[in-house]
């Protein structure tokens, strides 16, 4: 199969061969995304009630508080005990399994060509599901996310795609995660657009949205279909003019905290690895003063509050039950320590649930405080903590569409969309003032890696194959003589006046992996061709004929698979097949 997808050459059919195909792997992947997604879930829940409650039960919903574990203040040691099974199973078997799982999933999109190894997509989960399990302050979606990205690329390679075939399933992998983890499908189309397509359009597009499609819909059919946190406000009395200035405001906290969340889980990172050479005494250390706030809260609140995903705290403030200002700002203070003193010191999880949870607190207590002030603005905390959610996952991650599109989806309320759009452009624009890095970005930049900041359109790519090709060179010299003596990137093969083959440069092999193009194609359309055909060189030609037919006379020009990113054009020469 992964022979026909990479080679297949019938015209026409053969091409919608190849995409019917491509769509089959790409329902696949959302398939495995959205069964993976369920059987995290469970994982977690084991986990959990093993650790807090010693029983095996793979039911536990992330929307109540969790009972008082039966350990008593001994529960602060569970963290501990959970970080030293992540830290076993990360330093093992895979170390990329460490903190958040999207920068792993771009690097490989943009510089290994999709590839990710495939026990990833199964200590990934583990060590998540331990981390979340025993009590981290991190989110599932990392994960999830890493789970359909991975099975992607293992699937692409075991059937030998090609690297921008790979690439596109991998970022329908990851958008699948996404609507899976939080039933958000567009917001899920949206994260592969925003992070992982390197090209925008319908051929990419698409198979996005079938592997999405599929994973909402079993998403759906195992745990249900209602909006993780539904908010009944209408339209009237949202975003009159009297209130943007308030939302203006929420919208530069919001990127301010999104830039201190941001350092602040690098600084920890870095802090915990100065204190402590030891991975395993690293990550217990964090995970025992995780473990402390946790014991804290319950004690002296009643709800551990600052463990896990923390929708049962966010399910308070969106119904209005959480409506003391200061006991808000606590638990913003105590999520973003706890967050961050649970990834910097080595554990295994997402951060666009913590994003949330920064988000909702903030949004409320500033509500919450211009109500006990200035009462008559009549202002709705709910409302707010909904525009601070998006806008601190903008400002952290810097996916504004998906934000916008995360948050309405998971509210079901479209009435909210002024105030979240103000929110996330407002917060977007002033941590990108203050760090040119996201979240995701920062971790690849300190190895290394530069990503795009966006997808540029290029005009090259709508120029006639005539336009950009070069024009071949005859040399009537011996082939030796040329080899040595010239310096051309290309060289054609022919024998009995028959192009057989072309090398490069000063190579001393010939290869065969060329294409016949009419020089009214469109370089996109070539480069494409050249993609799904697996060749190097496209040959403008005069006529119509089969390769095996082609004569020099018939060879208008040359367009190699680099050429796209050149503007020097160089000299393409001719010489005789035999030396």
């Amino acid at each position: 199969m992964g022979a026909s997808l990479n080679h297949e050459r019938a015209g026409n059919g053969g091409l919608a061969l190849i995409r019917w195909h491509f769509m089959i792997l790409a329902s696949a992947v959302g398939m495995v995304a959205g069964l993976g997604a369920v059987a995290f879930r469970n994982l977690i829940a084991l986990f959990h009630n093993a650790l807090f409650y010693k029983r095996l039960s793979p039911f536990y919903d992330t929307f109540h508080h969790m009972a008082p574990s039966l350990w008593g203040a001994g529960v602060i040691l569970v963290p501990v005990i959970g970080a030293l099974g992540v830290t076993f199973l990360i330093n093992r078997f895979a170390p990329e399994a460490r903190g958040n799982g999207v920068p792993d999933v771009i690097e490989a999109n943009y510089f290994h060509q999709g590839k990710i190894r495939p026990r990833v997509a199964i200590i990934r989960p583990l060590a998540s599901s331990l981390s979340l399990g025993s009590g981290a302050s991190l989110g599932r979606e990392g994960p999830i996310i890493q789970i359909g990205a991975a099975f992607a690329s293992v699937l692409g390679q075991w059937l030998r795609l090609t690297p921008p075939q790979l690439t596109t399933l991998v970022a329908a992998g990851a958008g699948a995660g996404i609507a899976a983890t939080f039933n958000t499908p567009i917001a899920g189309v949206l994260f592969a657009v925003e992070l992982l397509l390197a090209e925008v359009g319908v051929r990419t597009v698409v198979p996005v949205m079938f592997a999405v499609s599929v994973s909402t819909l079993i998403s759906h059919h195992f745990l249900g279909d209602t909006p993780a946190l539904p908010l009944h406000v209408y339209k009237t009395s949202l975003f009159t003019p009297g209130k943007l200035g308030l939302y203006t405001i929420l919208g530069v906290a919001c990127g301010l905290t999104s830039y201190s969340f941001l350092k602040g889980i690098y600084f920890t990172e870095d802090l915990f690895n100065r204190l402590f050479k030891n991975s395993y005494i690293r990550h217990a250390s964090g995970m025992l003063l995780v473990g402390i706030a946790l014991w804290l809260m319950q004690r002296y609140s009643g709800h551990y509050y600052i463990q896990g995903v923390g929708y049962a705290t966010l399910r308070d403030i969106i119904d209005n039950a959480l409506t003391a200002p200061f006991f808000l700002l606590l638990l913003l203070l105590l999520k973003y320590l706890a967050t961050c003193i649970t990834l910097g010191s080595g554990a295994s999880g997402g951060i666009f649930s913590p994003s949330l949870y920064l988000g909702g607190t903030l949004g409320a207590t500033f509500a919450l405080l211009i109500t006990h002030f200035w009462p008559a603005l009549n202002v709705n905390p709910a409302l707010f903590a909904a525009a601070g959610m998006a806008g601190i996952i903008a400002g952290m991650t810097g996916t504004a569409l998906t934000s916008i599109a995360i948050m309405t989806e998971m509210t079901h309320n479209f009435h909210i969309l002024p105030p979240v759009m103000l929110c996330v452009a407002l917060a977007y624009i002033v941590r990108r003032g203050l760090s040119r890095e996201s979240a995701y970005t920062m971790k690849l930049l300190r190895k290394g890696r530069v990503v795009p900041e966006s997808l540029h359109v290029s005009m090259h790519y709508f120029k006639q194959a005539k336009e950009i090709m070069r024009k071949p060179h005859w040399e009537k010299a011996h082939a030796q003589s040329l080899i040595e003596g010239k310096n051309a990137d290309y060289y054609l093969i022919t024998r009995q006046d028959h192009i057989v083959g072309w090398r490069a440069g000063h190579s001393e092999a010939s290869r065969t992996d060329f294409i016949a193009v009419p020089p009214e194609m469109r370089l996109e359309n070539v480069l494409m061709k050249m993609e799904e055909s697996g060749a190097h060189l496209a040959l403008v030609t005069s006529n119509n004929q089969r390769l095996t037919k082609l004569t020099r006379n018939d060879i208008l020009g040359i367009i190699g698979a680099e050429q796209w990113l050149n503007e020097e054009l160089s000299d393409v020469r001719l010489f005789p097949h035999g030396r």
